[in-house]
């Protein structure tokens, strides 16, 4: 077999989003009909149009008897061989594709995917037929990623919108419609006249275009749909913020979590001082999970019902901020109401102001006032209303140097000061970008109904290499933007990557030891990246025991 996996890129038409897909060595068949291996939505695509044999560095192709042809630089094909050393581009129809060798880099995966699906986009209607077993096949392709939806946690809209999109694909309905308590939540399809059938399940319905007679052979298939609808969403309302209802926590980092050792410390120290009183400050750069940090703080603070409320200082000026801050009492203004403030609102819980930075003086006196006296005066008012808060603050400024400018009152900064927290910027973090780019890809490809393909040992080096000044953050959001480009199982590549990621250049090292543990650190990091965290497998990857590999790991702080 060749080192060199190669990709299948299908360019469908002019405009139309791209799809890869990548053909391990052996016999692959194109067309448009459900026998194919890889099944291309498209009129001029015959039902078997082309076998495709990967043998080593060669690609056989024969048409079978396409009625539009299979095209080679103008002419049209019957059979031929060719080598894969470069990109080959071929027309089947009007389908454009090209096939071309991919890196060893990109072809070998740092982090493992879902399974793979060959199946390239959705069943066109015009190709269903409702007396196949549309069951079987629902249960086969779409139902393992609608279960991944509901672990993740997806809103019950979010999951019936998906789960509209397959039922309706795979119906070949004009339109198909999911209420919840009456409420239009989700909708395939565009409306059309004519006779429909509905299927309700508890809280939920299902409204479908067809004939009763002609959809009631799919009973099962319905009341799987509403099985998993019901699943999504529980029986009663959820509260306003579920998140913040979850029992206390346990003192690691959440979701993925984290292989570095200064920030497993922190959230270790959160889990010991949550249920105090003390007030936390957390430093760290932008992205870096400031507000990440003080949610867990709020979680494990063993009040489940106590409130949470947040507030960027930086966004307002002072005259707002101080009626967000303090609220504001009726008749201050013509057309103002009455309004609670944040520390108001977050009495008996937990208000965290980020950017605690960027307020005047003035403010900043008031805000040490409310927590001296543990009460607060709406603007306007001279009634004192209850503000006993936990108060967790965050900035990326440097305080103390604002303390000594001048900048920042100095008994407010040692009442907002009791914990300081500096979280480790994401270049700190080496260790854990794999895993948080793996963590943030599979999110958004299965919020976007793909399948994760995983990420390319190329891409991750190019990941680690990068310094992310915007630190996770940025990471986040690269994710989701390549989760938007990227096909229905298709692992992330390095051409996927942003140029600024793919120019980017590691900070060298100055010593000798630097150079050594800097290489050390990325070859253990991606080995550990491959093998899911397995100590043993990546020690196997690298060579070497699995006691030296631990020592290394230690004295490295991965």
């Amino acid at each position: 077999m060749s080192k060199s996996l190669p990709v299948l890129e299908l360019c469908l038409r002019p405009g139309a989003q791209e799809r890869r897909l990548r053909l391990a060595e052996g016999i692959h068949l194109l067309g448009s009909g459900s026998e194919a291996d890889v099944r291309l939505q498209e009129p001029t695509v015959s039902r078997r149009h082309l076998k495709l044999q990967i043998d080593g560095g060669k690609v056989r192709l024969k048409d079978l008897d396409s009625r539009n042809g299979t095209w080679f630089e103008g002419k049209r094909l019957s059979e031929r061989e060719f080598e894969i050393s470069e990109s080959l581009l071929l027309r089947l129809g009007e389908v454009e594709l090209s096939l071309c060798p991919l890196a060893a880099a990109d072809a070998s995966l740092a982090v493992r995917g879902d399974p793979a699906q060959q199946l390239i986009g959705p069943l066109p209607p015009s190709a269903v037929t409702l007396g196949e077993d549309l069951l079987g096949r629902f249960a086969r392709s779409a139902l393992p990623q609608l279960l991944q939806l509901i672990q993740t946690g997806v809103s019950a809209e979010d999951f019936a919108h998906q789960l509209s999109l397959r039922l309706q694909q795979l119906l070949g309905a004009g339109w198909l419609r999911i209420r919840l308590d009456d409420a239009l939540v989700a909708s395939a399809g565009a409306t059309q006249e004519g006779e429909s059938c509905s299927w309700t399940g508890g809280r939920w319905s299902l409204l479908v275009d067809g004939s009763g007679d002609a959809l009631a052979a799919h009973r099962g298939l319905f009341e799987l749909a509403l099985q998993l609808l019901c699943l999504s969403a529980p029986s009663t309302a959820k509260a306003a913020v579920p998140e913040l209802s979850r029992p206390a926590g346990n003192g690691e980092p959440p979701a993925p979590g984290s292989s570095n050792r200064a920030l497993c410390e922190l959230y270790a120290q959160s889990a010991q001082l949550a249920q105090s009183d003390l007030a936390v400050l957390i430093l760290g750069q932008t992205g870096t999970g400031k507000e990440l940090f003080a949610r867990h703080l709020h979680r494990a603070s063993g009040l489940p019902e106590a409130r949470w409320v947040a507030l960027n200082c930086a966004a307002l000026p002072d005259d707002l901020l101080e009626a967000e801050l303090f609220g504001i009492d009726r008749g201050v203004a013509t057309g103002v109401n009455e309004r609670a403030g944040c520390f108001e609102l977050a009495d008996g819980g937990t208000l965290f102001l980020d950017e605690i930075g960027d307020m005047s003086l003035s403010t900043q006196a008031k805000i040490l006032r409310v927590l001296q006296e543990r009460r607060v005066y709406r603007v306007g008012s001279r009634q004192p209303r209850p503000a006993r808060v936990r108060l967790v603050s965050a900035t990326n400024a440097d305080l103390e140097a604002m303390v000594d400018a001048g900048d920042f009152r100095r008994d407010l900064y040692h009442r907002l000061a009791d914990w300081v927290v500096t979280l480790p910027s994401l270049r700190e973090r080496a260790e854990d970008i794999a895993n948080l780019a793996a963590h943030f890809l599979s999110r958004e490809m299965r919020r976007l109904g793909k399948a994760f393909g995983g990420l390319s040992e190329a891409s991750v080096s190019a990941l680690c290499a990068y310094p992310w000044p915007g630190n996770v953050r940025e990471l986040e959001r690269e994710m989701m933007r390549c989760a938007l480009i990227l096909g229905d199982a298709e692992p992330l590549a390095l051409t996927r990557l942003q140029r600024r990621i793919l120019n980017a250049n590691p900070a060298p090292a100055t010593t000798l030891q630097g150079i050594v543990e800097s290489a050390e650190r990325a070859a253990i990091a991606a080995a550990l990246a491959a093998a899911d965290g397995n100590v043993d497998q990546a020690a196997d990857r690298l060579g070497c025991a699995r006691s030296t590999l631990y020592r290394r790991i230690k004295q490295l702080r991965l």
